[in-house]
């Protein structure tokens, strides 16, 4: 099982004195339930207490608190720029507020950076929105294509334009808070992969209760067949150094949706320091049919050649990796 570790150092939180007061007042009179994330975040560290997340390669559970080590400075040192790279499906509506608010966060945490956006065969306008806006910025990179094929299928096209030191996969569809992109950036000193958790104590998730309900059934299969034992693997935000990113995309299969458990099943077998850390999410559709049953059926593919093949396990140190499917899909 996860034991808990450090979660984001308290280097990464700028606090104004605006919200520190209403945090501690907030807090004496009613409580956590009526504190907004970031207070609760400030509220903590004010009060010297710990902030916590989950790492399935720690154990023991550490203070955050490094009364030598604070400051306010959200800045990213000693790398050599972001890749974001963002899938899009249908999301002519949503995208452009999801590149702002991206390149804001970006513009104050790191020096270079790049956003690489694919188009997974987008039957909207989103292909001719994304390409306004790429060509009036030229740190957005676009790569399109016909068929939509899946996630995970999009994510890997993405990587092949990306180079720089840290990778960050974000959805497109503005229901993560990409405010903690720079949070998440600043633990990769510590950490090889820093993934979003619905489910750690500190989310923030609003969703329809019948996503949530199979969102949790999912996950339960997900450790029952694969053995990972991370609270979420589906969350839509991901970050990780170069070098693991590479070791993990090497091996990956998957084109769909389960992606996310096949690349955390892999950094398991590679035996990566992953940390789970908040994120807010508010999801505001449910799962369709045609993507549980692909879900599922991807979810089976990992689990055979986990256990029956074991085929990752022998290709673990291999660089050309082959893999032929009994059924294509």
């Amino acid at each position: 099982m996860p034991v808990t570790a450090p979660q984001f150092q308290i280097t990464l939180l700028q606090i104004d004195v605006s919200t520190q007061a209403r945090a501690d007042a907030m807090r004496q009179n009613h409580g956590h339930q009526h504190l907004s994330f970031e207070e609760i975040l400030v509220w903590r560290i004010l009060k010297r207490r710990p902030l916590i997340i989950m790492n399935s390669h720690v154990d023991r559970r550490e203070d955050l608190y490094e009364s030598d080590k604070q400051t306010s400075d959200l800045s990213v040192k000693h790398t050599n720029g972001v890749s974001v790279i963002i899938p899009a499906y249908n999301a002519e509506d949503k995208i452009v507020k999801t590149l702002m608010k991206v390149e804001e966060i970006l513009d104050r945490t790191v020096q270079d950076y790049d956003i690489i956006v694919v188009n997974d065969g987008s039957k909207d306008e989103t292909e001719k929105v994304l390409r306004s806006y790429a060509e009036a910025d030229p740190r957005i990179k676009l790569v399109s294509y016909v068929q939509n094929v899946g996630k995970g299928h999009a994510l890997r096209k993405g990587t092949l334009e990306a180079d720089k030191d840290i990778i960050i996969f974000l959805d497109s569809d503005s229901e993560i808070d990409s405010d903690h992109i720079g949070a998440y950036v600043k633990a990769l000193e510590d950490y090889d992969m820093v993934i979003a958790s619905k489910r750690s104590p500190h989310s923030e998730y609003r969703a329809p209760i019948m996503r949530k309900i199979l969102s949790a059934s999912f996950n339960i299969l997900v450790k029952l067949l694969v053995g990972i034992k991370y609270s979420d693997t589906q969350a839509g935000l991901k970050a990780f150094r170069r070098d693991a990113f590479e070791k993990i995309m090497r091996m990956g299969l998957v084109k769909r949706f389960a992606f996310d458990v096949e690349l955390l099943a892999l950094a398991s077998l590679l035996k990566l320091r992953v940390a789970e850390a908040p994120v807010k999410i508010n999801l505001n559709v449910g799962f369709s049919r045609r993507s549980i049953m692909y879900m599922l059926i991807d979810l089976l593919g990992i689990t055979y050649r986990l256990r029956v093949l074991r085929w990752y396990q022998n290709n673990l140190n291999r660089e050309d990796t082959k893999y032929r499917p009994i059924i294509r899909i």
